[in-house]
């Protein structure tokens, strides 16, 4: 954690979350007695999966040259090459690599839970040998990452497979409580069918939407059947009925919202090609998929909003401190916090002008203010907003109305959860961080310097 910028307070919550950790197992009405844990987490806890994240920063390191690779979680697949000749020595290397890593920071993979599978068009000759901790690892026909199963023959049968067996069973589980006089009513049926059943197709919509016009058909087939209607009932009729939208159609529209969220998102989205051109890799059917949209659009990817630029600027566009003046520690009284900043104020920022703001929350009320040498402001604010929130809203307020265009900009704040929020700005940042970091960004066209 320290070595990924993790500090102050947040290290001590986690030191304690994880030390002097005890286990008890109940069977019925008996306890075991207690044992110590000395490794692992806790399952179930919010903190857990991301330290487990922190914990796989330099995974990526163990990777042979040329090989890629993708995790979420704990599940990882990784990509060799698309020649078989570079398979058997590059995922060798890796895997000598993963074993060594693995056994450097006690961890263990199951190799009976690995699986290698050669998703290529060609037909293999041979079938290399590659091995973990001696173990030999499988070669599939299929495999599964993340819920969506990839095959190298007939891809699209195998999902439409694998979803409508999923889809078969909660349906067959929803007639035993959907009853004619009693049972949910037809409403909250309907949001069982999208939340449970409707949601499988969803999830993949940006593989799905490569389905056959019979395979479409298939899914609307299950659609019909969840909604508890004939089969041969028209769609267009069951959907007005139901007042849904067709399962084949939304499949569609949700896979080109996907698509154009990664051309808005630019370098950050995951399938942003880096090697070549700005662009993103898309198959063909996609690219035509893209183009028809367009066209019946009457527009043109450069009409996409792109995501803002503050990521890439995100290094100089203000300075932040957090910790680097002697006022900023607490534990001083409050009249000798106040003589320092008078210091550091006259020696640092003497050419400045200053504002400072705050927030404040209760049980009715959430307010935000801001102050300079000219003006001030108070505003109330839904009692909904968190805190954070907030916090974030003021600054945005006074760069909008106190500062000024001929002076350098101090702002104040005491929110250092938002000031850390915004020296890491990434494309997950809350959106409102994104909006402070928008405006700094403006505002720093009118200012020599943002502090």
């Amino acid at each position: 954690c320290l070595q990924l910028g993790i500090t102050s307070n947040i290290t001590k919550i986690l030191h304690n979350f994880l030390k002097n950790r005890t286990l008890q197992v109940r069977w019925r009405n008996s306890l075991s007695g207690t044992i110590p844990v000395q490794k692992g987490l806790p399952q179930g806890s919010v903190v857990s999966p991301i330290l487990f994240v922190c914990f796989l920063a330099d995974f990526s390191e163990t990777l042979d040259v040329g090989v890629e690779y993708s995790i979420f979680a704990d599940d990882i697949i990784i990509c060799a090459h698309t020649s078989l000749d570079h398979i058997s020595k590059k995922l060798q290397n890796t895997m000598e690599n993963v074993y060594k890593w693995c056994n450097y920071w006690k961890l263990n993979i199951s190799p009976e839970k690995c699986s290698i599978a050669d998703l290529s068009k060609k037909k293999l000759q041979s079938i290399p040998r590659i091995t973990y901790a001696g173990f030999p690892l499988p070669w599939k026909q299929t495999i599964i990452y993340l819920g969506i199963n990839f095959c190298k023959i007939n891809q699209n049968g195998v999902i439409l497979k694998t979803i409508r067996s999923k889809a078969l069973r909660k349906i067959n589980a929803l007639k035993s409580i959907a009853y004619k006089n009693y049972g949910p009513r037809t409403k909250d049926l309907v949001n069982i069918v999208n939340n449970s059943i409707c949601s499988l197709f969803y999830y993949s919509c940006s593989i799905t939407n490569k389905f056959s016009e019979t395979q479409y058909k298939a899914c609307n087939t299950i659609q019909t059947m969840a909604l508890r209607l004939p089969k041969w009932t028209p769609n267009i009729v069951l959907m007005k009925i139901a007042g849904q939208e067709v399962l084949s159609e939304k499949i569609k529209r949700l896979a080109a919202q996907f698509f154009i969220r990664q051309l808005a998102n630019g370098a950050h989205s995951p399938i942003y090609d880096q090697n070549c051109k700005p662009s993103i890799k898309l198959i063909k059917r996609d690219e035509v998929m893209f183009a028809n949209l367009f066209t019946e659009l009457d527009t043109s990817t450069d009409h996409i909003i792109a995501f803002p630029d503050t990521l890439i600027s995100r290094s100089s566009f203000c300075e932040i401190f957090l910790s680097d003046f002697s006022f900023q520690n607490k534990a001083h009284p409050a009249f000798l916090i106040k003589d320092l900043f008078e210091e550091v104020v006259y020696k640092e920022f003497q050419d400045y002008h200053i504002i400072a703001t705050d927030a404040s929350k209760s049980h009715s009320f959430t307010s935000i203010a801001g102050i300079s040498n000219l003006q001030s402001f108070v505003y109330r604010l839904h009692p909904i907003n968190s805190i954070f929130t907030a916090e974030a809203l003021a600054i945005c307020h006074a760069l909008d109305e106190l500062s000024v265009t001929d002076k350098n900009l101090l702002l104040l704040t005491d929110s250092y959860s938002v000031l850390q929020a915004l020296k890491c700005l990434t494309i997950e940042s809350p959106k409102v961080i994104h909006r402070l970091a928008g405006k700094i960004l403006v505002r720093k066209n009118f200012h020599k310097k943002i502090s």
